[in-house]
């Protein structure tokens, strides 16, 4: 019995010295340059993001109008890459402009006209559609060769990006047969991804 007593005394005392290092440890992490350096950096993330939003705003707009005002001042109605050309740009019903929240589904349609002179033979062609700084979402086809389409109204989707921002909506024409491979072609031989003269889009994601 009193060997019991003992072990249970000693087992309190280990338990009882390993809270008080614990404490002591989480005391000295509380007052430490690093917790303070960690809670500057998450700071200054959150507010890094909050400027990017703000100046973004600024800058197209907040209502659909407001946007499709900037994109026409920035941008073009109709955008060419490769041998496709993309126009009548929509968003969930909106020309070239949409105002989303964070991961709603998008609703796309654009008219597409295929220069069938400049495809590669028979080599299947794909528009492949994402944001910029974000990535390639989904994709069309185009046809190959002879048999390219011509001045088809094509339906797609986004996904809206998880951050509050506005966004550029991107495509580039590229050779693909499957939509898995065509995706993976976003970035081109020099990791460039479409640039502004590709931009068919502006989504404005709300928080």
């Amino acid at each position: 019995m009193k060997n019991y007593t003992w072990k249970a005394a000693n087992s309190f005392i280990i338990l009882t010295v390993a809270l008080l290092t614990l404490g002591s440890s989480n005391l000295a992490w509380a007052k430490s340059p690093a917790k303070k350096k960690t809670e500057e950096k998450i700071k200054g993330g959150i507010d890094t993001a909050a400027d990017t939003l703000k100046k973004g705003v600024e800058k197209a707009g907040d209502t659909i109008e407001d946007m499709q005002t900037y994109f026409r001042k920035k941008f073009h109605e109709q955008v060419t890459s490769g041998p496709a050309t993309v126009t009548d740009v929509k968003f969930n019903g909106h020309s070239f402009a949409a105002i989303v929240r964070p991961g709603e589904r998008i609703e796309g349609e654009l008219k597409c006209t295929v220069d069938k002179d400049k495809m590669k033979g028979l080599t299947y062609h794909r528009l492949i559609i994402g944001f910029k700084g974000v990535g390639a979402q989904t994709s069309i086809g185009a046809g190959r060769g002879i048999i390219g389409m011509n001045d088809s109204l094509e339906k797609f989707a986004l996904i809206a990006p998880s951050k509050p921002g506005l966004y550029k909506v991107r495509f580039r024409t590229v050779e693909g047969p499957s939509e898995e491979e065509a995706l993976k072609k976003w970035k081109d031989c020099n990791c460039q991804e479409p640039g502004k003269q590709e931009t068919i889009g502006l989504v404005y994601v709300r928080s």
